[in-house]
């Protein structure tokens, strides 16, 4: 009794992951244009402008580590939860930090996809130069020299 109860449960199991995987198949058959939508392909995480400015950046500051694509919340946080919410959706194009993985400063790369932000960016100016991070932001791919000259008159400000 006990084995068929057991038998009964292990083929339930089966057809539970086993149906919706054909059921799909046989849907986007009929449907081909549902297999493109929900098709899922691998792309570059930043653009090619961002990728320059990477490399630059690396460059530029060998003994600091950079992350691309950051969202403010994995350095920032705030006791309010409208606020962490916010800043779950806003993301910084590159952070630059030191070897204790203390933020040293945020790139902004002004590469043409926002319009007319600049009030918000004063916001965050103003946010980033309470808590002392500087934000600095590049409408181009800056030289190495210049990189290095604003991230370092930025340690002896920070010093």
């Amino acid at each position: 009794m006990m084995f068929m109860i057991y038998l009964i449960v292990v083929l339930m199991v089966i057809i539970i992951i086993l149906y919706p995987t054909q059921y799909f198949k046989k849907f986007t058959k009929n449907y081909p244009y549902l297999q493109a939508q929900f098709a899922i392909q691998v792309t570059q995480p930043i653009s090619t402008h961002q990728q320059t400015m990477f490399l630059r950046l690396k460059q530029a500051l060998p003994e600091h580590h950079v992350f691309a694509q950051m969202r403010f919340n994995t350095f920032l946080t705030a006791k309010s939860y409208t606020v962490r919410l916010r800043l779950q959706q806003k993301v910084a194009d590159f952070v630059i930090v030191d070897q204790n993985f203390d933020v040293i400063a945020v790139i902004d790369m002004k590469d043409g996809t926002a319009k007319n932000r600049s009030q918000q960016h004063y916001e965050y100016d103003i946010v980033f130069e309470d808590i002392g991070i500087t934000m600095i932001r590049y409408s181009d791919v800056p030289t190495i020299e210049q990189i290095q000259s604003d991230v370092f008159k930025l340690k002896t400000i920070h010093l």
